[in-house]
């Protein structure tokens, strides 16, 4: 697992690639891959959410469960598991119930990979 400082840095170094990969796919897979790590890191905090396991979630994402479904299925049904997350994790947010370092990791996910987002909340 990687600690809080080595995740901000993937997370920044995936939004650089983020920024410059203009193909649909592609784009879903990198924010994919910057997600896990935060939900990685998000579980030495003990977060949980009630919509799934997150530790399955990672082991899937990472390739070290095993799948029955196809590579492009299990990664379009990873995508759609990590939206759903991102649902709740926006509805505990404001609660104030993410752990700190998570919430952190999360709310700079959402601003490096996302920057018009807040400029249009600004």
């Amino acid at each position: 697992m990687k600690t809080f400082e080595e995740t901000l840095t993937f997370i920044e170094t995936k939004a650089a690639e983020h920024a410059a990969d203009d193909s649909d796919w592609d784009y879903e897979l990198i924010e994919l891959e910057a997600f896990t790590a935060i939900i990685e890191f998000s579980l030495s905090e003990g977060f949980s959410v009630t919509c799934c396991d997150l530790a399955a979630f990672v082991k899937k994402a990472n390739g070290t469960e095993e799948d029955e479904d196809d590579d492009d299925d299990n990664e379009k049904n990873l995508c759609w598991r990590m939206n759903e997350i991102c649902e709740e994790m926006n509805a505990l947010q404001e609660s104030g119930e993410i752990p700190e370092q998570t919430q952190q990791l999360y709310t700079f996910w959402q601003r490096k990979f996302w920057p018009d987002d807040d400029a249009e909340q600004s």
